[in-house]
């Protein structure tokens, strides 16, 4: 047996099963979207100050050679024919350095390898040093954020160096890699 529906109730099934079929084939084709968020953290800037000067001292030049000035302030003559005059150290010491920056950040320190000092137009060479290298994590030192680090030297004294008062200066900087 079968039954027939009035015109009027087929019409609106046929209209109901196409919008529901609709939405499906839209969802599938549509676009998707999602959202995400953008952030930054500002952390302090490295600061480097310094806390002394580089001294080597009075030194007696006789024929020459090279004096080391360690990390610790201490002198040595590490080869030729120069003295220290016994009494008359004046003023020697590695120059001292504190830098702060983010905690555990990897930093570098650039400075010159090779400096000359004068007086006039006598000079001396100097080979510089640093206690921590050139590269290293500095900011797991205690305190927190901070490094202290020297700067020592190697000095070429000449055969005739001419007395006097000599003087140069040099530029260190720290960065983060």
């Amino acid at each position: 047996m079968l039954v027939q529906l009035p015109y009027r109730f087929i019409c609106p099934a046929i209209i109901a099963i196409t919008f529901l079929f609709s939405n499906q084939i839209a969802a599938q084709s549509g676009v998707i979207e999602v959202h995400t968020t953008a952030f930054a953290r500002v952390s302090v800037p490295l600061q480097l100050d310094k806390s002394s000067d580089m001294g080597f001292g009075l030194i007696a030049a006789n024929n020459g050679g090279e004096v080391t000035l360690n990390f610790d302030g201490t002198r040595e003559v590490t080869s030729g024919d120069v003295a220290f005059i016994p009494g008359q150290t004046g003023d020697v010491h590695a120059a001292a350095f504190e830098a702060k920056g983010h905690p555990h950040s990897d930093v570098q320190i650039l400075f010159p390898t090779t400096m000359e000092i004068s007086n006039g137009s006598e000079t001396m060479s100097l080979t510089l040093l640093s206690s921590v290298g050139t590269s290293a994590n500095l900011f797991d030192n205690p305190p927190a954020n901070r490094l202290f680090f020297e700067m020592g030297a190697v000095l070429e004294i000449g055969p005739d160096q001419e007395p006097g008062e000599y003087e140069g200066t040099f530029s260190i900087s720290v960065v983060y890699e």
